[in-house]
């Protein structure tokens, strides 16, 4: 067998993301992967430690719908945004929120647009999907160029705040990009709570944007992978569709 000869034609020159060194024991803290330097707060431990019981022999919620009400009622209950749980997506982390993203959308050839500096995944996951990538540099104070907002394509990522330079992004720059591009907005604001800024408003305007959120920085429970996205309950739906059955663990469900 030549292993060679059966793999997709785009892994045969693929670069994987690069988490960077992951050195051996728990008392480092890794700024490489921007993990929290505290632990998580005490009633989520130990909710964690009774979960442990018989239950771990049944799958969990496939919909996780008890979880969907909780950020709207719990994590989002101060944001001005949608309060109906089909507009909640429950993801392994945010990474597998951005995968069932090009899912849904990306056929091979289809532009994705990003920034640099940002996140690697987004061109990590546009290679690995075969997509036709435009990389738009960031102005010299890491704003949006005025050349974004004439981009075409099927999906449009912005990092707010940006991981690496931390700077956000505001209401009315993304809002004019979603008005101008002609597919999917997509808002990772996995840092948010670091930030006064999120477009979580945005969602009641425009219909084209999905804003991903992860509980691994500030919550502390990079361990756990959770991420949940919100957007217009047409495109919750198609997301559903398309994630594995069983995307969520039942202790990350609790």
């Amino acid at each position: 067998m030549d292993l060679n000869e059966l793999l997709r034609e785009v892994l045969k020159n693929f670069s994987p993301y690069q988490p960077g060194e992951q050195p051996i024991g728990d008392d480092w803290i890794k700024l490489n992967t921007n993990e929290n330097a505290y632990p998580p707060i005490p009633e989520v431990i130990e909710e964690i430690k009774n979960a442990i019981n018989d239950k771990l022999r049944l799958y969990p919620d496939p919909l996780a719908l008890e979880v969907r009400k909780a950020v709207l009622n719990q994590l989002l209950r101060d944001e001005d945004t949608l309060t109906n749980r089909n507009n909640v997506f429950i993801g392994n982390g945010a990474d597998e929120i951005l995968d069932v993203i090009f899912k849904v959308f990306v056929d091979p050839g289809d532009e994705v647009v990003f920034f640099y500096p940002s996140y690697g995944m987004y061109k990590v996951l546009a290679n690995l999907y075969n997509a036709k990538i435009n990389e738009i540099n960031l102005n010299d104070d890491f704003s949006i160029p005025d050349t974004a907002f004439s981009a075409k394509g099927k999906l449009l990522f912005i990092n707010s705040p940006n991981n690496p330079n931390g700077k956000s992004i505001g209401n009315a720059t993304i809002l004019k990009l979603c008005s101008n591009f002609p597919g999917i907005v997509v808002v990772d604001e996995a840092y948010a709570d670091f930030s006064e800024q999120t477009s979580l408003s945005l969602l009641k305007k425009v219909k084209n944007l999905i804003v991903v959120r992860t509980l691994s920085k500030s919550f502390s429970l990079a361990s756990l992978r959770a991420g949940f996205a919100l957007a217009d309950a047409s495109i919750i739906k198609e997301m559903n569709n398309v994630k594995l059955p069983f995307n969520t663990t039942y202790i990350t469900q609790i």
